[in-house]
């Protein structure tokens, strides 16, 4: 299902005719920004809060196209098939490129197919637990020795997306605790919280923003990020970095054009989502979505990034032997 929706349209005539010297250099097409995740959900919040900034900025108007499906590749194999000329572009991650090429047999695209753009953000990770953990397991140390007394029922983990990058993400969180979890496959982060927080399941691990959203229930709590720094809105949870593990592992997002897309294009298009990205309006949304700014790549420096996510992230998922036949 497409679902198209157009974000903002030109601007009155006295606007538009400031404005025409920068719509004139890319014509009158409306930039198409393609998610391949469904309305509502916090890719196509971002798109659309991207949209908003770029109004103007790079084009006279802004779509956003949800075509969904097969673990977002159905969007990103659309844009493929598009012109060079056509103004599309679709929001990837490093699962896109740098995991799923090792966990899907077959995959429709490669990274030559596509031009990228630049990057927009890091989405963050942590783990959680449930009321089926003791209050006194507050931290990773703690949580290591709580799992290997009973490792059976205690090792279950809710994963949102199994074969993406951030079932690795736990696989290497827990491989640097000397763990040995059992991954439990869910659709999506929130019901993995939600059996966390019901105490179907004991660990779950999410993005940081799905988790922290049910701190205030008193039943959840976050034992570490997955990330450099402590996320500002966390600032008394620990990184399992400063615990002691080397499991930093963020999800870069960025966008990405047609083969062959006008180097033009790419050049004014990432220099506005380099103004976008320090927008108010967009660090807030940022800030409630617990993402990290990004965005200061060049599309050059962005291909670097894609490339060398693949050959890191190769071992990794052949460490697990996780595939999927498709």
């Amino acid at each position: 299902m497409i679902q198209r929706r157009t974000l903002l349209m030109a601007a009155g005539a006295a606007t538009a005719t400031v404005a025409a010297p920068a719509f004139a250099q890319i014509g009158d097409k409306p930039l198409r920004i393609i998610c391949p995740w469904p309305a509502g959900g916090a890719t196509d919040v971002l798109c659309r809060a991207l949209g908003r900034e770029l109004q103007g900025a790079y084009a006279s108007a802004v779509v956003v196209e949800n075509r969904t499906g097969a673990s977002g590749r159905l969007g990103v194999e659309y844009v493929k098939q598009q012109p060079a000329d056509s103004n599309a572009m679709v929001i990837v991650s490093a699962s896109n490129f740098g995991v799923h090429p090792h966990v899907y047999k077959k995959i429709p695209y490669v990274l030559d197919d596509f031009t990228p753009v630049g990057t927009i953000c890091d989405i963050e990770f942590c783990l959680s637990v449930g009321p089926t953990v003791p209050a006194e397991v507050t931290t990773p140390q703690d949580l290591i020795r709580w799992v290997k007394a009973d490792p059976g029922p205690r090792g279950q983990i809710g994963i949102p997306a199994m074969g993406s990058v951030i079932h690795f993400a736990a696989y290497r969180v827990a491989r640097e605790m000397g763990l040995d979890l059992n991954y439990v496959a869910y659709r999506g982060g929130l019901p993995v919280v939600q059996d966390v927080l019901g105490g179907h399941i004991p660990l779950g691990f999410t993005q940081v923003a799905e988790a922290q959203a049910q701190l205030s229930t008193g039943k959840l709590r976050i034992i570490g990020t997955a990330s450099a720094q402590r996320p500002k809105t966390l600032p008394n949870t620990p990184t399992f970095k400063e615990a002691g593990f080397d499991a930093v592992v963020p999800e870069w997002v960025g966008f990405i054009m047609p083969a062959n897309a006008p180097a033009a294009d790419v050049r004014r298009l990432n220099a506005a989502i380099r103004t976008a990205v320090d927008a108010p309006r967009l660090r807030e949304t940022f800030e409630k979505m617990n993402f990290k700014p990004r965005g200061k790549e060049t599309p050059e420096e962005f291909a670097r990034i894609m490339r060398q996510d693949f050959a890191e992230w190769a071992p990794i998922v052949k460490a697990t032997g996780f595939k999927v036949e498709e």
